[in-house]
C-alpha cells in the first residue's frame, strides 16, 4: 500500500476492499473510520477520480451507488463464511463525500495541500506538543510530513498519525 497514515486492521481491510470495489466507478476512497461494538460503525470518505481534491466532490447519486456496492461486498463475504468476525454484530455503514475539511491518508493527498493548514490526531503524544496538533504544512518527506507551529518546524512520521484533516479557510475578500 502507498505510504499512509496509521490505520486498524479492520480499516486495511475495509480500505482494500473499498478500491477494489469504488475504483472500477470512477471513485476512490480517501479515508475510512470505524467503531466496532454493540452497533458498529463503517463511516467512509469518496472522492470521484476525473478530478483534482478541489474538484472532485461527489454528487448524492455517487455516495448511494457506493453504498449499496459496499453493501453488497460486505453481505458476500457474510454469505461466503469468510472472515465473519471483522465486523462482529450489526453496524451500520455511512458513505459521503469528504467535504471542505477533507481527510488526508496518503503521501499523495499531503503533498497537494502544501501551504494549506491542517489538523493531526496522533496516536501518541509528540513531545512537547501533545497527540493534536495545529500547523501549516510546509513540505511532505518520504514517510514524514512537516508542519509549521508557531515558530517551529515539527516533523511527523506518517505512521504515527490517526486523522489528518485540511483546515478549510474562507477564501479573502
Amino acid at each position: 500500500m502507498a505510504n499512509s497514515i496509521s490505520k486498524t486492521a479492520l480499516e486495511l481491510k475495509i480500505l482494500s476492499l473499498a478500491d477494489a470495489t469504488l475504483n472500477p466507478l470512477g471513485l476512490r476512497i480517501v479515508d475510512v473510520d470505524c467503531r466496532v461494538g454493540g452497533r458498529s460503525l463503517v463511516r467512509l470518505f469518496i472522492e470521484r477520480l476525473d478530478g483534482v481534491a478541489e474538484t472532485a466532490t461527489c454528487s448524492m447519486e455517487n455516495c448511494v451507488e457506493a453504498s449499496r456496492k459496499i453493501s453488497e461486498q460486505f453481505d458476500a463475504i457474510e454469505a461466503a463464511g469468510t472472515e465473519l468476525d471483522w465486523i462482529p454484530g450489526t453496524y451500520d455503514l455511512e458513505v459521503s463525500s469528504p467535504g471542505l475539511d477533507r481527510r488526508l491518508r496518503l503521501e499523495a493527498d499531503f503533498e497537494k495541500q502544501v501551504g494549506n493548514d491542517v489538523k493531526l490526531k496522533l496516536n501518541e503524544r509528540l513531545l512537547p506538543r501533545g497527540a493534536n496538533l495545529t500547523g501549516t504544512l510546509l513540505q511532505v518527506k518520504p514517510e514524514t510530513v512537516v508542519l509549521k507551529i508557531d515558530k517551529d518546524e515539527v516533523a511527523v512520521p506518517l505512521g504515527q498519525i490517526k486523522q489528518a484533516n485540511l483546515i478549510w479557510r474562507s477564501p479573502a475578500n
